[in-house]
This record gives structure tokens, sequence and C-alpha cells, in this order.
């Protein structure tokens, strides 16, 4: 059994898409968004609704440079360099929305902290809280809060005193003041 050869299957698409045949331009969507969302799987794996919306961008960013596409030329590294272009503007977006989330869990907390764990008379209920919220975290990242925040150490003396990277202490501390701003904001209900 011969195999099919869908490289040239979907430049033939794409050529007669580009002449305006609307039947032959929804075929090529079809058979491309599997392809798409393979790839944007490979880096956003258990989000869907994010591997969606990107996988949506793509077909839609294919639809606006369609016109570009040159028909002598093959079509997967046209697609993969769009498919490539959009996961990266995603991971940008995302990044930076999460960033800013994160800082303003680490504000909270900061303040938080600052104002009891640091003073010489600390509030018990306060103290429970934390400790409470702290506990439900995983360990390395209740670990980087604990020696960040409430022992004042810095990343660097943080990443020697729990054996890891500078850059894996900040991960763990960013993804705890998010959770921790969650699990507080639940407890002060």
């Amino acid at each position: 059994m011969a195999k099919k050869d869908t490289q040239s299957d979907l430049r033939l698409l794409m050529k007669a898409a580009q002449k305006g045949d609307n039947t032959s331009y929804a075929k090529l969507l079809r058979e491309i968004t599997p392809i798409v969302r393979s790839i944007v799987n490979q880096r956003w794996r258990g989000r869907r609704e994010m591997v969606e919306d990107i996988v949506q961008d793509v077909l839609l960013s294919v639809h606006r440079a369609r016109h570009t596409y040159d028909p002598r030329r093959p079509f997967r590294p046209w697609l993969y360099a769009i498919t490539r272009y959009r996961v990266v503007e995603a991971v940008r977006a995302f990044t930076s929305k999460e960033s800013k989330e994160i800082y303003s869990g680490q504000d909270y907390l900061e303040t938080f902290t600052d104002n009891t764990a640091n003073s010489k008379e600390v509030n018990l209920e306060e103290r429970d809280l934390i400790e409470k919220s702290l506990r439900k975290l995983p360990k390395k990242q209740r670990d980087a809060v604990r020696l960040v925040k409430l022992e004042g150490l810095s990343m660097a003396e943080a990443a020697v005193k729990m054996g890891m990277s500078v850059s894996a202490v900040k991960v763990n501390a960013h993804r705890a003041y998010k959770s921790l701003k969650t699990i507080m904001a639940v407890e002060l209900k």
C-alpha cells in the first residue's frame, strides 16, 4: 500500500484555495488542524483551552497569510513557521500575564509577611494562618517561601540551602506566591 503524499496534497489544496476554491480551502483547514494541534500540544500539554486558542490563532494566521504561500515550495515548512510564531507569541503573552498575577500575589504575601512574621509581636492568628497556608503547598514551594520571605535569605542563599538553581527557587517561590494568594483569600473569608 503506497503512503499518501500529504505534503503534495496540502500544497495542491492551498494552491486551489488561493485561486478561490472554497471546497479545497475547507478541506485544507480540516487537514491541517490536527497537524497544528499536535505541534501546539507539544508545548502546552495539559492546557487544553490554551491549545485550542493557539490552534485557532494559527488557522486565522494561515487565512490571513494564504496569499504569501508559494505553491512551488513545500507547504509544511510554511505552516510550521506560522505555528511556531503563534506558539512563541502565546508563550510571551502567557508569561507576561502570569508574571503580573504572580507579582500581585507576591506583593500580597510580602505585605502580609512583613506585617506579621517578621515583627516581634506576632499576632498568633496571623502566624497560624501563614503556617496553615504554607502546609498546603508542595515541599519545594513551602521551603522557598520560608527561606526567602520568612527567614530573609536572598534567592542565591536559598538556592544553595535547597540544593537548587536560583531560577528553580524563583519558579518555586513564584508558584507558591500564586497559590498562597488563593489559599489565604479562601482562609480569610
